[in-house]
């Protein structure tokens, strides 16, 4: 009689067993990485989105004379402001997982003239109710940060000054990195 050793192909229930376990376990661990990677995203989307509305704002400026830049509760639009009219294609909205603090608290726009220069909101020539929908003043910082305190998600600042428009990370105090809130210095 004649043993033949047959060799089968495929895993066995214990192999597949002990990489499903290094699967799990190099997973566990990757997770919390990758959630405030999204995060991070989610903040730099929405600070990206908002300098283009300020962007659109002052085009919208020099094209038509005024233009306005508004932050209304999780949302943000560009507005003709001589027909108080909002101009196409140029809004942007957030979710609640992002939280946008506007400094002043009591201003919630921005106006440019027709030569692109941040203009007062507080100008004679506007009403009082002019000056109630676009605020008491220019905004001179708006801060992007997320809902939730999550170790590794960084807050985005935005820096307006005149018709200058910077954004930087809030990085803990004495990190020098040249993206860093810390090392703005506006005239």
């Amino acid at each position: 009689m004649v043993n033949v050793l047959i060799k089968k192909n495929g895993f066995t229930i214990i192999e597949f067993m002990v990489s499903i376990t290094i699967m799990a376990t190099v997973l566990a661990f990757t997770l919390p990485s990758f959630t405030s990677w999204i995060l991070n995203m989610k903040v730099r989307t929405v600070a990206e989105n908002i300098i283009l509305g300020i962007n659109n704002a002052k085009n919208e400026g020099m094209a038509v004379g005024l233009g306005s830049f508004v932050i209304e509760g999780n949302s943000w639009k560009v507005v003709d402001a001589w027909k108080d009219t909002p101009t196409k294609s140029s809004e942007g909205k957030w979710d609640d997982k992002i939280t946008v603090e506007v400094s002043p608290p009591s201003a919630i726009s921005l106006m440019f003239n027709n030569y692109g220069l941040l203009f007062n909101n507080l100008d004679a020539r506007f009403s009082t109710q002019a000056q109630q929908t676009y605020g008491t003043g220019p905004i001179t910082s708006i801060r992007v940060s997320s809902a939730e305190i999550k170790p590794g998600v960084t807050p985005v600042r935005i820096i307006i000054n005149g018709s200058t428009v910077i954004s930087c990370l809030e990085l803990p105090e004495g990190n020098q990195s040249s993206i860093s809130c810390n090392n703005i210095v506006l005239d």
